[in-house]
């Protein structure tokens, strides 16, 4: 196998380091495979033996519930229950009740139904589970019964005691809730899955100049923000669209359209989106070439309940615009150890899981731009790109980003004359995140061909 590996690195003109990182790749992604393989055939030979053993169980069941109603038929007639058929039900239900001290039991017709202890002890006896309870009624007559009720009781404040029964997060039926989505992602997988046949879209807003009604100025280097993320994202595998100085009804009905695009056989959706922006009394917005916008317009659309293709897939958003007017001078950090000085991350998901909103300054700052350092615009998306093309496809993604912030945090500082306000001023990117995944770039082979 691993021969197999090293043949196609080499066809895809890996040599050395980069040969060796392709092949520890593909071995992994083939022992996850095969791993995931046993525990599928381990799982479906657990759910054959516990489906035997459950059918025996309410075979047993069935009969000790036959013999206790022969031999106590006589005893039932001087009970206080009014109707034989109430007498069964009340049994059945206290039998899936059978552990809590209860002296009456109110059920789904609201009646109280009173039981002698020892009538009581006898049931309590009969071991049998609330699924087999409500199996065992409907095949005895009692179509209506649905087992403890789940609502509030009538002409009472009681709250449902059985509520927590319920298995929370399973797919159902729920009004609003888009259902049978498919997707390649186990619910317990550390990873997010990324060998769909399309690794997914990218785009891109850049703008740099803007509307004469919109008193900003020009944004220089923004063009070479823009080629230097299309590369970054293009070798990372995705399909790069570029958008240029928007108008804000075409911004919004580009993101729309993406919106409304069938995503099922893509790993993940990108936007990075560079403009001007700000804070108005709390509430971020960005700038369109004509107007401003909400800031959470961007990924308002991508949300599970509004792009089902992309439920449970990673939807990331890089956003380089100042996010109010304040600004960082910092603060000086002493490193000391001993006192020594140094220089120095079936099943329902939330409609807004897996989004990932970057930005390149924290809220309320300024975001930078830059021409020194070998930087040629945006301070953040210059350290974004760079980290991809270093780790991208090695490690996984929070970890870089980490890198990112820390690099950002450390190693700029503004420069834009003495005694200007805003000379020798800090920047740290900031992020909002709901991922519930490991997210790591892959490059598999059909990325490469």
């Amino acid at each position: 196998m691993d021969s197999q590996f090293i043949n196609d690195g080499k066809e895809f003109g890996y040599t050395g380091e980069e040969l060796r990182k392709y092949v520890f790749t593909r071995k992994e992604e083939q022992r996850l495979i095969e791993e995931r393989e046993r525990e599928e055939r381990k799982t479906a030979k657990e759910v054959q033996r516990e489906k035997r053993a459950h059918e025996l169980v309410i075979k047993k069941q069935a009969l000790k519930l036959a013999k206790f109603k022969a031999a106590d038929a006589e005893t039932v007639a001087n009970r206080s229950v009014t109707a034989t058929s109430d007498f069964y039900l009340t049994m059945v239900m206290m039998i899936s009740m059978r552990k809590s001290p209860i002296k009456s039991l109110i059920y789904n017709d609201g009646n109280d139904v009173s039981v002698n202890r020892q009538t009581f002890e006898k049931m309590r006896d009969i071991d049998c589970c609330s699924h087999s309870v409500t199996m065992f009624a409907q095949q005895n007559g009692f179509a209506n019964y649905r087992g403890p009720t789940s609502e509030v009781l009538p002409d009472t404040k009681q709250q449902p005691d059985d509520v927590d029964r319920i298995k929370f997060g399973r797919t159902k039926e729920v009004e609003g809730r888009p259902v049978n989505i498919s997707t390649l992602t186990l619910a317990d997988d550390e990873f997010y899955n990324m060998n769909h046949k399309r690794r997914g879209d990218c785009i891109i807003f850049s703008h740099d100049k803007y509307d004469s009604k919109m008193p900003l100025g020009q944004r220089e280097n923004s063009s070479a923000d823009a080629k230097l993320c299309q590369k970054t994202f293009q070798e990372l595998g995705f399909e790069v669209q570029i958008h240029k100085n928007q108008k804000k009804k075409d911004l919004l009905d580009i993101l729309q359209k993406e919106s409304e695009r069938d995503h099922s056989d893509c790993d993940a959706l990108v936007i990075v989106f560079m403009s001007h922006g700000g804070n108005d009394e709390g509430l971020e917005y960005l700038c369109a070439y004509d107007d401003k916008f909400r800031t959470t317009k961007l990924w308002e659309p991508f949300t599970g309940d509004k792009c089902p293709t992309l439920a449970g897939k990673p939807k990331l958003f890089f956003i380089q615009a100042c996010r109010g007017d304040k600004i960082d001078k910092g603060v000086g950090l002493r490193v000391t150890t001993d006192s020594i000085a140094f220089t120095a991350e079936e099943y329902v998901v939330p409609a807004h899981a897996d989004l990932l909103v970057m930005w390149g300054s924290f809220e309320g700052l300024f975001s930078f731009r830059s021409s020194r350092g070998g930087i040629n615009g945006s301070v953040f998306l210059h350290h974004l790109s760079l980290a991809l093309k270093e780790e991208g496809t090695s490690t996984p993604l929070m970890d870089i980003l980490i890198k990112v912030i820390r690099r950002v945090a450390l190693d700029f500082e503004s420069k834009v004359g003495a005694g200007h306000a805003l000379d020798c001023n800090k920047q740290v990117p900031h992020i909002s995140c709901t991922l519930t995944r490991k997210l790591l770039f892959t490059k598999p082979s059909k990325l490469q061909s």
